[in-house]
């Protein structure tokens, strides 16, 4: 279960426990949420309406305007998707475990969408642009990308 830091009622210190603004039965019937990925504003537009609580950005912003998942145009949203902003300045890692750069920018297909090329940043001087097919993993949490070569 994911809680926001909006339901936090306060701190009892004689008890040792926290108090939470959401019902026992709210809080089992809570939209589910990935504890290891950034939440998608979509999702959090979920949470924040499943408990009644205000949100502090438009909802334009998400580009949902159901509790669905549809998005403006009456698409249905994918949870899984994430700006390549939350990206950029992530640490390329080799699979031999060192860093050789970071992610400066993606070069986007217009027509498709697909990440065509990561740029990478490898020191003050030299810029790279990696096959994205070179990704073996990517650690949100670490703020790491796994790249399948070794660095010279």
């Amino acid at each position: 279960m994911l809680i926001s830091p909006v339901a936090l009622g306060g701190i009892d210190w004689q008890e040792g426990g926290v108090r939470i603004e959401a019902t026992e039965e709210q809080i089992r019937k809570s939209p589910e949420a990935s504890t290891d990925l950034p939440v998608a504003r979509a999702l959090e537009l979920q949470i924040h309406r499943h408990y009644g609580w205000g949100v502090s950005w438009p909802e334009s912003y998400i580009g949902t305007k159901d509790d669905t998942g549809a998005g403006s145009e009456g698409k249905n949203y994918d949870p899984n998707l994430r700006s390549t902003r939350v990206l950029t300045g992530t640490s390329l890692v080799t699979n031999s475990g060192k860093t050789f750069g970071s992610v400066a920018d993606f070069v986007i297909d217009p027509e498709t969408w697909r990440i065509e090329f990561v740029a990478a940043d490898r020191d003050r001087f030299r810029n790279i642009l990696l096959d994205p097919k070179l990704v073996q993993g990517i650690d949100v949490t670490r703020r790491e990308i796994l790249i399948n070569f070794q660095a010279k």
